[in-house]
Parts: C-alpha cells; structure tokens; sequence
C-alpha cells in the first residue's frame, strides 16, 4: 500500500470532487472544515517546493519542456515553410504549476491549478517592422483568462526578448543535467525537438 502524503491527497480530492464516498463522511470526522485545512496544506507545500531558491525545482522539472516551447517559437519566428500556426500541449496541474512558478513567480498567487486549467502563449508580430529585425515579434502570456504580466514587462503585450530572458534558464548546463534524469515513462509522445518532461503530449497544426 502507498501511502505517500500527495497521493493520499489526491485520492481525497478526486473522491470528494466526483461525488464518491470517502472513509469519516458517515460518522462525520471528516467534515468541510478538515478538507479545507488538508486542502490548504497541500497547497502551501507545493508552492514553498515550487518557488524555493528561485524556483529551482519548476526549473529543473521544466526545463525540457521549456525549450520545446522555445524552439517551437524560434520556428515560427523563422522564415521556415514548416512553421506551425498552432501548438497543443497536454499537461496536469504538476505541469501548469511549475511552469507558473518558473516564469511568472510575481504573478502566480499558489493557488493550485483547476481542472481543465489554460496556458496560452500568444506570439504577435508587427508587419511594420523590418521582418529581419529580433524586435519585431510579441508575446502574451494568459493563464485561464488572464493575462500576466512577467518582470521586465510593461503592458501585457511584450517583447519577445523578454520571454526569452525567463526561459533562458533551459538552455542551463545544471538544468540539462538534473532534467535528464527524469524517468523516461515522463516523456511525451512527441519527440520532434527536445523532448518534455511530466507527460506533456503536443500536436502541432500548420496551414
């Protein structure tokens, strides 16, 4: 029997959450109140995991998956006929939170991500400028509906530049070490770049 603390509470939550019965609800020795303290234990240790050290941990775990996302972008900002117009990724909430925490520390609050959680990177450009030109191209980082606003930005629309400087830490010779021990069962079925790490599956659509 596992009885590891998160699987535990895991087991506890999708049980409440589908409705399905859960030892202590009869004699009433697991009330609301309990949840919530067990709820918010959980939360808070996850967070201080995530965010320590300058978010170590995320960075380490995500590193992979990063530049996946990375190098997609580099092929859409590339002059490549093989340019994606859309990416799926395909994650949990041990892969939306650590990516929170990697790239927007200021912006996530801890709260863990919801079921069916959102993270979307809009990438823009401005026909304006000389297609050559590194300044040409935005990002917007959303998460479930809003819009965050990284360190180094000073409207929700920014520089690609930017989001560059916050995933720099994938190309990190620590990070590639640490992040090639994952265990391979972690890896998506995707492997066209770099593969991802915590069963991050992608499609990719082009017209």
């Amino acid at each position: 029997v596992d009885l590891d603390q998160g699987y535990l509470h895991d087991c506890l939550m999708t049980s409440l959450c589908t409705g399905r019965p859960v030892p202590g609800e009869q004699d009433g020795s697991l009330d609301q109140a309990l949840v919530d303290d067990i709820d918010k234990f959980y939360e808070q240790k996850e967070f201080i995991k995530l965010t320590w050290n300058d978010a170590k941990f995320s960075k380490v775990s995500m590193a992979n998956l990063t530049g996946d996302i990375m190098q997609r972008i580099d092929l859409v900002t590339s002059p490549s006929p093989q340019r994606p117009k859309f990416a799926l990724y395909s994650g949990h909430d041990s892969t939306v939170m650590p990516l929170l925490a990697a790239l927007a520390p200021e912006e996530w609050d801890g709260a863990w991500a919801p079921y069916a959680s959102l993270l979307v990177f809009e990438l823009y450009s401005d026909p304006a400028i000389f297609t050559d030109s590194p300044y040409r191209y935005y990002f917007r980082l959303v998460y479930n509906g809003k819009a965050l606003q990284l360190e180094g930005c000073h409207t929700e629309l920014c520089s690609l530049s930017v989001l560059r400087q916050h995933t720099a830490f994938w190309k990190e010779a620590d990070c590639q070490e640490d992040a090639a021990t994952i265990p391979s069962s972690s890896l998506p079925v995707d492997k066209i770049t770099t593969p991802s790490a915590d069963s991050a599956d992608v499609q990719d659509f082009r017209e």
